[in-house]
């Protein structure tokens, strides 16, 4: 029942970013107000600055194909905090971490199949 659940929320995150869109040219050089940087501070579970989240979420988001776009920085950080909670004791950070570990987005993977992946890897360590 476990695994169904991990699954059911995998495809949910895939279907959202189907449905909303988290996709682009990962090489614009829009540059997004600092605005869904700063949620991201205060919401992610641990103490980072401002600079690690944005370098970190703007390398996954490029890894993964991603614009960089305020709206999609809202977007990213709202399926890796719905991971978060769905899976206990593994933080934002740490998946992006698996995510950049992984480097499958040069193999097609997506930002939400990925997240998801690498979430219930570090669940299950």
């Amino acid at each position: 029942m476990k695994r169904f659940n991990k699954v059911l929320i995998a495809g949910l995150l895939s279907a959202s970013f189907l449905i909303f869109g988290c996709s682009g040219d990962a090489s614009s050089n829009n540059k997004p107000k600092p605005l869904a940087i700063e949620m991201m501070v205060t919401t992610f579970d641990g103490k980072q600055s401002e600079e690690e989240v944005k370098t970190k979420m703007d390398a996954v988001m490029k890894a993964y194909n991603v614009e960089v776009t305020e709206k999609n920085y809202e977007k990213c950080a709202s399926a890796l905090i719905n991971l978060r909670k769905a899976v206990k004791g593994v933080s934002e950070m740490e998946i992006i971490d698996s995510m950049l570990e992984s480097d499958a987005g040069k193999n097609g993977v997506s930002f939400p199949d990925q997240a998801a992946l690498s979430a219930m890897a570090l669940e299950e360590k």
